[in-house]
């Protein structure tokens, strides 16, 4: 019988990723207009960073880096891309 733990955890992990990622992206899409605001991204958004360790349990809140203006473009590609991420999960 195989065991589904690892799995499941890894999964957990990247679902967590994305839902706080998303989370995110949306207060850049809606400050977009605010002054000086600044955008804020998760610190590693590279599936392979994020799913290394299988066994690991998933983790609390992603290390957060804020970097420049919004570009509302950019935020809704970025949006679309999590989006089909999380899907894919």
């Amino acid at each position: 019988m195989t065991n589904i733990d690892p799995i499941l955890n890894m999964l957990t992990r990247g679902l967590t990723h994305s839902f706080q990622r998303q989370r995110l992206l949306a207060s850049n899409i809606a400050n977009a207009e605010t002054p000086g605001y600044e955008r804020k991204d998760v610190d590693a958004p590279n599936f392979a960073q994020i799913m290394s360790d299988a066994n690991a349990q998933a983790e609390g809140a992603p290390h957060v880096v804020k970097g420049g203006p919004v570009v509302l473009e950019k935020e809704f590609a970025a949006s679309s891309a999590n989006s089909l991420y999380y899907a894919s999960l």
